[in-house]
């Protein structure tokens, strides 16, 4: 996944409105590469923030620090899915809306979606 490519299927579905849409097949696989890439971005700082939070002792305001620096990331890239307008269901896990029945659901770092 190039972040060109990313670029030009973030084109592809610029008509979205912000919130939950119904997407086609075809506009739920564009999403695909953007999501591997908002994601990946997303996992990376949480994964270090992590390995830092762990260092700390219990009680350390560098703790609490660390830990809120970890929820505001993951506020973020929730934020970031639902402008796309999916639903996050857990960082990397994505449930997006199918105008057939039922929904697609992508997970980090999967480069397809599954119909549900």
């Amino acid at each position: 996944m190039s972040t060109e490519t990313s670029q030009n299927n973030l084109v592809k579905l610029q008509h979205l409105a912000q919130g939950p849409k119904l997407f086609t097949h075809e506009e739920a696989t564009l999403l695909v590469d953007i999501l591997l890439a908002v994601s990946k971005k997303a996992l990376q700082k949480i994964e270090v923030l992590n390995t830092q939070l762990s260092y700390y002792s219990q009680l350390s305001d560098k703790k609490v620090q660390t830990q809120n620096r970890i929820n505001q990331e993951v506020q973020s890239w929730s934020d970031k899915i639902r402008r796309l307008g999916a639903e996050p269901i857990g960082v990397g896990q994505v449930k997006i809306i199918s105008t057939q029945k039922g929904h697609y659901y992508w997970e980090y770092p999967n480069t397809h979606i599954f119909l549900h």
